[in-house]
């Protein structure tokens, strides 16, 4: 006869949020209710209740950027994890007025330190380039609320971290514990589907009450996940969701031609069209502008063609003058604010965020008065591209 022995306490659960943050630590052990617990009594149970209460090892409120709240968080020496799931590297700073090590106050990843108090890696991202627009020392992208960075390689959304593969072998991410269906089959073809279902493959997902199903083509060929409105999840470029997979791919197409991240680009549209990508969106306060980036007329007229015509085209067929109008600054936008400056203000192009675009008193500064956001009387290029910024991290959302 096999005898299995199991040691109580060894064992140990993690409470975790939205971001990987280990918010509460509990072990296998049961304690009764006259146990204690943290140097506080337990409860006696009630009648009906069982008398029993966990063995808690850990439990951690933290500020924005992971520093730990003082009185609101409490730990064994023994458990080092904590925010984004990181390791405590605890003997790194000490306490400057008692002497003794910070608990929380370092973490180690495999990629770098960091530092919870400032909210910042003590060296430089090593995907650095791939993020021109970021500081290299910043923090899950400065939003920490909506990003984590486990590995001090990248910000990632949290919760969506989840990998699926979808009928055309490419890769879904879906928001962490989400419902799917899929082919349980070993190797098959669905009926009339020319698209190979191995077993795992996603056929359908669950939302937020909404329902994804995997769509075909009239030639058998997988074209994305749509709910039972038309709607489509796509995680490819943010807004994705919002927009065709032919406008998607011309997108890219563009991007690639002007030399620019397509995220960018996508994220200037949903703000100049109101997150509609609609190209016969016309401006609210009468100007004339038109489409996907407010073409003014005397734009259009500079492109041969006119706003009337814009607003008659199809959102792809719009994107070739997207494209014919940010031709010029090929190789020159390396950041969301400027491909936005090439829009609203070209001169600003590769200026530093401080710089003045209008000033009060002349008509360029009372068109645009909602972007003077500190009421300076002056708009300056941060100013003028924050709604963006926030624009592109919003498109980030599965949702959209």
């Amino acid at each position: 006869m096999e005898v299995f022995t199991r040691i109580l306490g060894e064992k140990e659960y993690e409470l975790k949020d939205h971001l990987g943050n280990v918010r509460v630590v509990i072990s296998d052990i049961k304690l009764n209710g006259d146990g204690d617990q943290g140097g506080k009594s337990a409860p006696r149970a009630q009648a009906g209740q069982a008398p029993y209460m966990v063995d808690m090892r850990a439990y951690n409120n933290y500020y924005p950027f992971g520093m730990l709240q003082p009185e609101r968080s409490w730990s064994t020496e023994k458990y080092r994890y904590g925010f984004n799931g990181m390791e405590m590297d605890n003997e790194v700073h000490e306490n400057p007025t008692t002497g003794t090590v910070g608990t929380g106050s370092s973490y180690t990843t495999h990629f770098r330190q960091y530092g919870p108090r400032l909210g910042r890696w003590w060296s430089i991202d090593p995907a650095a380039a791939q993020l021109p627009s970021e500081s290299p020392y910043n923090a899950s992208a400065n939003n920490p609320i909506m990003y984590k960075d486990p590995s001090g390689l990248m910000p990632i959304v949290g919760e969506q971290d989840d990998k699926h593969t979808a009928p055309d072998g490419s890769i879904v991410y879906l928001p962490a514990g989400t419902s799917t269906k899929k082919f349980d089959g070993d190797v098959t073809h669905v009926p009339s589907v020319k698209v190979l279902h191995v077993k795992g493959t996603v056929l359908s997902f669950r939302v937020d009450k909404t329902t994804f199903t995997a769509q075909y083509s009239d030639d058998g060929e997988f074209t994305g996940f749509q709910d039972s409105e038309g709607n489509n999840f796509d995680r490819s470029l943010v807004w994705g969701s919002k927009v065709s997979k032919e406008f998607r791919d011309k997108v890219l197409e563009v991007s690639y031609n002007i030399g620019v991240d397509p995220n960018y680009l996508m994220a200037a549209m949903a703000f100049e069209s109101g997150e509609t990508f609609s190209p016969s969106i016309k401006n609210a306060a009468g100007s004339g502008a038109t489409g996907l980036i407010q073409f003014m007329p005397s734009t259009a007229k500079s492109l041969n063609t006119s706003t009337t015509e814009l607003s008659e085209m199809s959102a792809v067929e719009q994107l070739d003058y997207v494209r014919a109008y940010l031709k010029p600054y090929t190789g020159k936008i390396e950041t969301v604010d400027d491909i936005y400056m090439s829009i609203l203000w070209p001169k600003a192009v590769g200026k530093l965020d401080d710089h003045v675009l209008f000033k009060k008193e002349t008509k360029a500064y009372n068109q645009n008065r909602g972007l003077d956001r500190n009421g300076d009387g002056k708009i300056t290029k941060a100013e003028a591209s924050g709604k963006v910024r926030r624009k592109l991290d919003k498109g980030k959302d599965y949702r959209n």
